[in-house]
Parts: C-alpha cells; structure tokens; sequence
C-alpha cells in the first residue's frame, strides 16, 4: 500500500494539495458527519433505551447523513473538477466541454454551458 501511495504521489506532483482535497471530500465527510449519526441510531434502534428516545432525534440524525452526503458529494464534485481541469492542456479547454456544448445545440436546446 504505501508503494502504491508513493506511485501516486510520483504521479500527481504538484496537485498532491488537489488529491488530498478528494480524499479530504470522501472521507472526511464520513469520517466527521455520516458516521456518528449512523451509530446513534444504531444504538437507538437495536439498544435497550430505545423507548426513551423522542422520533425527533431519529429525524434529527437522519437529517445530518442526508446533509453529510451531499456535502460529501458537492465537495468530492469540485475537488475532482479542479483535479482535472490541473491536469489540462495550457491556454486550452478540456475535450468534455467542447462535447457537451456540441451536444446541446445539436439538441435545440438553444443554449451551450
């Protein structure tokens, strides 16, 4: 594993701060906002107490995953969008936008992102 950690860090060069932010997005999140929840409600649903517990605080730890999620996903998003657009041609736009932007025109759509 750390040659495989050292390959990779040979790889990325200097976008090692970009890579550390993807992996930063994916389990970061986990880590500090989806995890802890789940184990509560783990502990409220198959514990002993679980009749001391209001439906308000399941409620409450199904809205931080939910919230901790799409963090996860918003922030795993940007940080692989900035990976990628690092690793692109100077002075020149990435393939992906010139194929989406000739794909909504030749739909009718009207307009090109």
């Amino acid at each position: 594993m750390s040659v495989s950690l050292a390959l990779l860090a040979i790889i990325v060069g200097d976008q090692m701060s970009l890579f550390l932010a993807l992996i930063g997005g994916m389990g970061g999140s986990a880590l500090a906002v989806i995890i802890p929840p789940m184990l509560h409600l783990k502990i409220i649903v198959f514990g002993k107490d679980a009749s001391e517990y209001s439906p308000m605080v399941i409620v409450k730890d199904c809205l931080v995953i939910v919230f901790g999620i799409m963090a996860g996903c918003f922030s795993t998003y940007f940080s692989l969008l900035e990976l990628i657009e690092s690793f692109a041609p100077e002075g020149g736009e990435l393939p992906v936008d010139n194929v989406t932007s000739s794909v909504h025109t030749d739909m009718g759509l009207g307009y090109s992102f």
